[in-house]
């Protein structure tokens, strides 16, 4: 739902999700409250769903939602309105807790946008329960909550049992999927690029193939011929590296000031940087052993 602390503006200040219980979720999550309290017995409501929309008058939200509206400030006896207009509903913030990820578990500080309503809400046919247990306990207590729940209705309908793990494990099935073709194809890039600078280490070697024979007969050794083509090779991969921090940076800053997104950590473009400086340096050192050992004589001859 969007959210915003004044019904009067034109744009909602964030977008935020909601989990409407009629039980205190900070026990049932085990969730930490950092300012403010929980609900009170007095502030959960019945609400029909068929015949009234109207919100309750207090609600619990989380510290990255509360620093978004408010920052710096406490949010506790805020009032904060569901949507914008003459029509948003208005409902005081009395608590604050530490996080709770949003149920759509989405990126970024938009993830922990959340929003509790103290509501038990009927008209439906259907309900969803959310059971905590002690460790070890979780399978014995699932069976007995669906005995208990068969014998709370004539007619009982459990359709769905799930657990977190298994909610977890489908919701970012895909995700996974996707990671991991990007590490595929990250890899294959990799020994690309690593290709390409042997293949052009090589032209090089062929190409100074004179050169090469000329230092050794000035008695360069084998050492000196190979640390001429690393450092050289260094130097180019520097300046292709710092060339591409730069780019990555700034196409960041730009998607960070147009579209809000994610302010890309630097600790990413450093531990890049050192990845093609060492690919780099591997890469060039099999060319550069075979230049260090061709002998003056052969070096020379004409073709």
């Amino acid at each position: 739902s969007s959210v915003a602390i004044d019904k009067r503006q034109e744009r909602e200040s964030a977008l935020a999700g909601m989990y409407i219980s009629g039980d205190s979720l900070v026990k049932t999550f085990g969730l930490k409250i950092v300012d403010g309290r929980d609900f009170l017995p007095q502030d959960f409501v019945e609400i029909n769903e068929n015949e009234n929309r109207e919100l309750p008058k207090t609600i619990l939200i989380t510290k990255p939602l509360a620093d978004k509206l408010w920052p710096g400030q406490s949010a506790v006896g805020k009032t904060m309105y569901f949507g914008t207009g003459e029509d948003a509903q208005g409902t005081q913030v009395v608590g604050v807790v530490e996080r709770l990820q949003t149920a759509h578990t989405e990126v970024g500080e938009r993830g922990d946008f959340s929003v509790q309503v103290p509501a038990r809400l009927y008209g439906n046919p259907g309900a969803l329960y959310a059971v905590r247990t002690e460790p070890g306990q979780r399978d014995r207590v699932i069976k007995e909550a669906e005995e208990a729940l068969r014998k709370s209705s004539a007619t009982p309908m459990i359709l769905q049992t799930k657990t977190t793990e298994e909610d977890r494990k489908d919701r970012y099935r895909a995700d996974v999927a996707l990671s991991w073709m990007l590490i595929t194809v990250s890899v294959l890039l990799l020994l690309i690029t690593a290709s390409g600078i042997v293949g052009m280490a090589s032209l090089w070697v062929t190409q100074r193939r004179k050169q090469i024979g000329v230092r050794r007969a000035l008695g360069a050794r084998r050492a000196d011929i190979l640390r001429y083509f690393v450092t050289e090779n260094f130097m180019i991969t520097s300046a292709g590296v710092f060339g591409g921090l730069l780019l990555g940076v700034a196409l960041n800053q730009l998607l960070v000031s147009k579209l809000e997104m994610a302010r890309l950590p630097l600790g990413y473009l450093v531990a890049g940087g050192v990845v093609f400086w060492l690919l780099g340096v591997i890469a060039v050192y099999g060319p550069a052993w075979r230049a260090a050992s061709t002998s003056p004589a052969l070096a020379t001859r004409s073709a």
